[in-house]
This record gives structure tokens, sequence and C-alpha cells, in this order.
């Protein structure tokens, strides 16, 4: 639990930095409310959460069931099968399930919508606090694993309404 709360402290402590542009490594996919970014390289959770900062955008959340099909759709092209989502516990023992964002007024929100992978999630550990975002065959499961497995970031942005 320390070691976790360590380094949601780096996280939330930090200065962060406003890009103006998005980088042009990421594969970029428009949904209905959000634009997706999906970075080409499998990073370590908290190198994917700071690839998003440093564009000012933040790793993923799904918020519904209809926004974890739009992700399940969206990523089915790219050829990638597994996503770092913004998803932790912040509690081992217990169910305190958050979307770390980089907003400094709120940099955690409680999660309210879970599809959790049959089985998920595990019993919590310092090294099971992670949510990873599987496209299956025909959904989007979540499962919590170790923060320190590489997977692909994806990083969102929302589209503001005209």
């Amino acid at each position: 639990m320390r070691s976790f709360l360590t380094i949601f402290c780096l996280f939330v402590c930090l200065s962060w930095t406003e890009a103006n542009e998005v980088s042009q490594d990421f594969q970029v996919v428009k949904g209905a409310n959000k634009t997706y970014f999906i970075h080409p390289q499998k990073t370590l959770f908290m190198e994917g959460l700071f690839i998003c900062e440093e564009s000012g955008l933040d790793l993923l959340s799904i918020d519904s069931e209809e926004e974890n099909k739009e992700v399940t759709s969206e990523v089915a092209s790219t050829g990638y099968k597994t996503f770092w989502t913004a998803g932790v516990n912040l509690n081992e023992k217990g169910n305190d399930w958050v979307w770390l964002t980089h907003k400094e007024q709120s940099p955690s929100a409680p999660i309210t919508y879970f599809n959790w992978k049959q089985g998920q999630p595990t019993p919590v550990t310092p090294d099971s606090s992670c949510i990873l975002f599987t496209k299956d065959d025909l959904e989007g499961t979540w499962s919590n694993v170790n923060c320190r497995e590489e997977h692909i970031p994806i990083c969102q942005s929302y589209i503001s309404p005209i």
C-alpha cells in the first residue's frame, strides 16, 4: 500500500505541463464524446499516465456500458489487445477504485461503472492495483493487474459541444 501511495503522490503532487499539441505518435480515434489517442508502444502504468499528461490528456476512463462498447469497437482495428486505463485501487484492503486525472481540482474520481472479466477483480495487493482494459472477441473487459506490467496506453480528451 505504501509504495502505491508514494507513486500516487508523485503523480498528483508533480507540477503539470500543458502541451499545445498532441504527439504525432498517437493513433487518433474519434468517439461520440471523447477522442482517443492510442500510443504505439507498451509502457508501465505510470509511464502511460505521464505520456498522456505530457500531451494535456488523461489516461482512459470509462463511465458507462455504452462507452465501454465504443472503446471496444474503436480499438478493434489497432491490432492491440490490452490497454491501460486510469483506474487504480487506493486501498489494498477494499474496493476503493478511482480514475486518476491530471486535474488539480479533482485528481481522482470514484469509478461508478465496472465491466470486470469473469473472476475479476482478484484480491487487491500492491501489485494488482491497476485496471487493464482487454479487447476480447466482442466486448471489452476489465481486470486488475500489476502496475509494472507493460501495456498500450490509451489517452483521451473530451469533445466540446459546439
